[in-house]
């Protein structure tokens, strides 16, 4: 029993090894760009404390306001709710 190779032609087997290695590139820069964002979260250094939620809510709103005047924000916060820890310099500014 033999098996039966479909043959192509020299430029269908080019077209193909070029999709192939589209398809290979594309791939490679999506891993890299997943390894830059796993090195830069690794490196990140987390500052916890605890801070006024409502005085923080402000203050977000402000900068917010600035950035986007045409957009009217409302927040809504369960009122006991007045003091969070988290890493506040990133909550507000990213990751500076």
């Amino acid at each position: 029993m033999t098996a039966h190779h479909k043959s192509y032609s020299p430029k269908v087997t080019t077209n193909i090894s070029k999709k192939c290695a589209g398809i290979i590139l594309n791939e490679t820069n999506r891993i890299k760009h997943i390894m830059q964002n796993i090195r830069m979260l690794s490196e990140m250094t987390i500052e916890y404390s605890a801070f006024n939620l409502p005085d923080f809510l402000e203050e977000l709103q402000d900068s917010l306001s600035v950035l986007f005047p045409d957009i009217r924000l409302q927040m809504q916060v369960e009122p006991s709710l007045t003091e969070i820890t988290a890493d506040r310099k990133k909550t507000l500014h990213g990751s500076e």
